[in-house]
This record gives C-alpha cells, structure tokens and sequence, in this order.
C-alpha cells in the first residue's frame, strides 16, 4: 500500500512538471533572468509617468528604476506586472520641464539573481503646464480703455486676455500678450469695442507653447464699469423774448441817398487758418494742465505728432462725430499715421468758440474728465477745426510715452523679398501700442517651395501657431513658412480648442467643474484713472469662448 501510494506521488509530479510552462519552469529552476526589453515611458496625467515593457525570460518580478537626466538612478517600485505608473511625490518627484529617464530590471526570487538592464533607459519630458492666472486689477482708464494686470503665472510662455459685456455668456479673445507681460490695455475698437456706462467682465488664460498646455482660469472674471460719455457739447441758451416797441411816428420822406457799396470780408489765408487752430489749441493745453495741477497731477507736455493726430480728427469729426474714424478705423490710428506710440484716450468736442469753455464742459464730465485727469499720461496734442457751417470742433488726444518705438524684423527665412532687392531679411521701427496686419506685407519667394503663413516669434523664443494680426507691444519678428512645392495641396485649419467655462480641453489643467463638454471652433491661435467698480460677482452659469478674428 506504501509502495502504490508513493508511486502515485511520483506520477503526479511528473505531470506538474510536464504541463509547468516553460519560463515558470526555468524561473523556479532558479537561472538568471533575461533583459529586460521593449521599455515604454510616457506622460500619463498631470505629473505622472506609465511605465511598461516585455516580460523577461526567468523572471519572478521587476525593479523600476528613475532619475533625473544626468543624475542617479534612483529605485521606484517592485512589481510583478509589466506596468508600472509613477505619480510625482515628495520622495520621488517630476517636475515640470524637466527630463526623466526610466529602466526596468528583471528578478529571479528562486536563484536571487538579478538580469541585465537598459543603461540608457527611456528618456521622458514632464510638460509645463501653465498655473491659474491671478487677476490683480482691472481698471477703467477712460470709457474707451480698460487696463488688466495680473500675477506671472507658472510655466507661462503666453497669455490670453478675454472680455464679455456681464449680461453675456460668451467670452470673446480680445489678444493675447508675451508671457514676459503682465499687463494689456484694450482700447476700444471696431471690433472689440467698449461703450459708456456699460458693465464689462474679463479673464486670462495662460499657455505654455512648447508643450501646448492651458491653465486654468477664473470662469467668473473681474468686472469693471466704464465711465458714462456725454459727448460735450454746448447747452444751448434760451433766445430772448422782443419786447413791444411803440409805433414809430410818420416822419417827412427823406430824400434818397446812394446806398454805399458794402466792403467785402476778406478770406483768410490757410496759414492763418493754421495759426489760428494752433493758438486754440495751446489755450486748451494751458488749461488742461490747470485742472491737472488742482489734482496734484503732472502737467502734460505738448507733442507735435500728437498735435497733427490731434488736428487731423478735429477735421474727421465734422464728417463723423464720433470716436469712430469716417472710414470705420479706431480713433488710435491716427496717431500711429502720425508716428506716435502708445495712444491714449480721446475727447472730443463741437459747438464751443472758446477753448475755456469746451475745457469746462469736458471738466463737467465724468468720462472726460476721468480721461483728461490719467496719472499715466505724460503727452498731449490738441486739435481745433472750424467747419464750413462755423462749427468749431476740438480733440484732445493723450500718450504715456509718444516717442517709444519696437522694432519688427520681417525674416523670409530662407526666402527673399524681390521688391528690396532680395534681402532675406528688412526691420522697421514701429510706433509702440500699434496692430500690424500680416496681409499688408509683401510675401517673399523661395525657390521650390510654396509661402504657407506667417508666424510671430518673440525675444523669449517663443513662436505663434499663425499671426494674421501682429501687436506691438515689443520687439519681435514676424517669419515665413514654407511647404514643398512638390508636395500635395492640403488645406489645413490652425484650432484652438475652446471650452465652456470650467471645463479643460486639456485632462492636465486643473479643474475643479465636472462639465466635460467643450467646443472646438475654428480659429487662428497663437500658438499670436479712476479705479471703478470692481467685482466678481458676475453669472456663474455655463458660458463658452467665442474667439472674433476680424
């Protein structure tokens, strides 16, 4: 019986051993695992790294193993599996921007040996993703200006500056600004334009370029009122009531004279129109700075480009009253045809034959008054005209530093531009503050190859996806691109994924809103006083981005 029954145990391990599988067989034989191959590592989440390889021959289990590029190895985990996913903590963490590399190493527990590994290991790069922006001031500079600051954002290489009026849903992208800035002014323009009295709310998202990351953002913004603007004009005087007179008595017919030849006024010469225009204007300059000095203000210096952007809308508003330009353009524009940066606002007068009076009524008006009172502004220009039927209009136009110019380099980049007798490269000085359209540039030439699009690329080395408008706030170049002329004609669209407020097209900006809905909308990306009434208590519900590319 002892004999049939240890017979039986010996069959039934001679048949476990038959049907062991081969590596299992091995392993527990206790032979050195094999190498370790097929070693994946990918970004898998916000500061998170999945690991994964092919499973070695002999191996009961593996080590991960990670460090820094150019540092030590560093051990991670043990695991049986061929997965592993390394989330970023105190002991062992990933940083943003920086370069990691990982290895695998294969066990055998049965032998307690160890198999070779990858020396080089899988490099990764964790993405820098952009922090909340901090809004810190939104500031109504006249009821044609809103000035926005905020904190630097972590790892931002770009902002982008939204607006909406507060009844509205929708955000709309008014520009978007070099991550070296913390600051923009929107001036109020055809097409993102700014009205009196109104209630307006804005928020900035921040962008990492190099690894087209967004941030999170305030979905409820900052709010601000701009100043009401009633556009100065004379009250008119009541007209005397005639008094009765008595009937004149009948007098003895007079005996009839020549009546005498009237003497013809003369008309005055366009230089004395001139003078007369300038001497009105440097009356108005005096006393601007009057009110300035009864506000501790610094008084405002006179600017010649100024004065002639000045003059040249006094001229302007008697075909069109209005801070719009006849021909549709931003009142702006004129001082940057005139050369000068960094426009500010603008008031506008009609029907006043006095500088003092016109001063007067512009000081009885909360919008021009607020405008003419800037601490900022350090120039002013003034224009007078008086128009055919006698009306007398005037302007005064404002800059915080007239004079600044950016320079923009236009790069063919490896092309030429045949009208500058086929230079690669031109600059030209730009007034500061001015919009540039990149379809008023001539496109360059390259032999083979076809002119796709232009791109902005700023003094940090950052690049825009597309630039169709190009805002000189500094410095920068604006590049071609180039596709074979060989290739196939594709058309292709530069997206911005837009999202409905407190929700990411992103999985790795931080979200606190469980709404997983967004929009993609065809767009050009970039990858590009007094202070009044300022709160967040805008509407909460869901509202969307719309970006207006006019």
């Amino acid at each position: 019986m002892k004999k049939t029954r240890k017979y039986l145990l010996c069959l039934l391990t001679l048949a476990l051993m038959l049907f062991l599988p081969a590596t299992a067989a091995q392993a527990a034989s206790g032979q050195q695992p094999g190498y370790v191959s097929s070693i994946t590592a990918k970004v898998s989440g916000n500061n998170q790294v999945t690991v994964t390889w092919k499973k070695a021959k002999n191996a009961t289990s593996y080590r991960v193993y990670y460090k820094q590029a150019g540092g030590k190895w560093n051990t991670l985990a043990n695991v049986n599996g061929t997965k592993y996913t390394h989330t970023s903590s105190k002991k062992y963490p990933l940083t943003a921007g920086k370069k990691y590399v990982y290895t695998v190493r294969a066990y055998n527990r049965y032998g307690r040996k160890w198999g070779s590994y990858d020396k080089k290991g899988k490099t990764v790069t964790i993405p820098a993703i952009p922090g909340k922006v901090n809004v810190t001031k939104v500031k109504a500079n006249s009821y044609q200006e809103v000035q926005v600051n905020w904190s630097k954002a972590k790892n931002a290489t770009s902002y982008h500056v939204y607006y909406k009026e507060a009844s509205s849903r929708n955000w709309r992208k008014i520009d978007s600004v070099s991550g070296r800035y913390t600051s923009f002014k929107h001036r109020s323009s055809k097409s993102f334009p700014l009205k009196p009295g109104k209630k307006y709310v804005y928020t900035v998202k921040a962008y990492n370029g190099s690894f087209k990351k967004w941030g999170s953002y305030n979905t409820k913004g900052w709010s601000v009122t701009t100043p009401e603007d009633p556009d100065a004009t004379p009250t008119p005087q009541p007209t005397k009531k005639p008094q009765p007179t008595e009937a004149p008595k009948p007098s003895p017919k007079p005996t009839s004279t020549p009546k005498p030849t009237p003497t013809a006024t003369p008309t005055p010469s366009p230089e004395e129109i001139a003078a007369n225009a300038e001497k009105m204007a440097k009356e108005v300059i005096r006393l601007t700075n009057i009110e300035r000095r009864k506000y501790g203000l610094t008084e405002l210096k006179y600017h010649a480009k100024l004065q002639q952007a000045a003059m040249t809308r006094a001229k302007e508003l008697e075909i069109k009253y209005s801070h719009e330009r006849p021909d549709g353009r931003d009142s702006g524009t004129a001082a940057f045809e005139a050369g000068v940066g960094n426009p500010g606002g603008e008031n506008i007068g009609a029907g006043f034959t006095k500088p003092e009076a016109v001063v007067k009524a512009w000081m009885d008006s909360d919008g021009h008054r607020t405008t003419m009172l800037q601490s900022h502004y350090t120039h002013i220009g003034v224009g007078y005209y008086k128009g055919k039927n006698g009306t007398g209009y005037w302007v005064q136009e404002f800059s915080s530093g007239p004079d600044e110019k950016c320079t923009l380099t236009v790069d063919a980049n490896g092309g030429t531009f045949p009208s500058k007798g086929g230079v690669e490269k031109f600059e030209m000085a730009v007034p500061k503050g001015m919009t540039l359209y990149a379809d008023d540039f001539e496109k360059p030439v390259k032999a083979g190859c076809v002119f796709e699009k232009w791109t902005a690329v700023y003094p940090d080395g950052y690049e825009t996806k597309q630039a169709t408008k190009i805002h000189m706030s500094e410095s920068l170049s604006l590049k071609a691109n180039w596709k074979d002329a060989t290739a196939s004609a594709k058309v292709s669209s530069i997206n911005e994924e837009i999202f409905s407020d407190g929700v990411s097209n992103d999985s790795n900006a931080e979200n606190t809103n469980t709404d997983s809905s967004f929009e993609v909308i065809e767009s050009v990306d970039d990858m590009d006083s007094k202070e009044l009434d300022i709160s967040e208590d805008t509407d909460e519900s869901e509202v969307e981005f719309v970006e207006d590319n006019s």
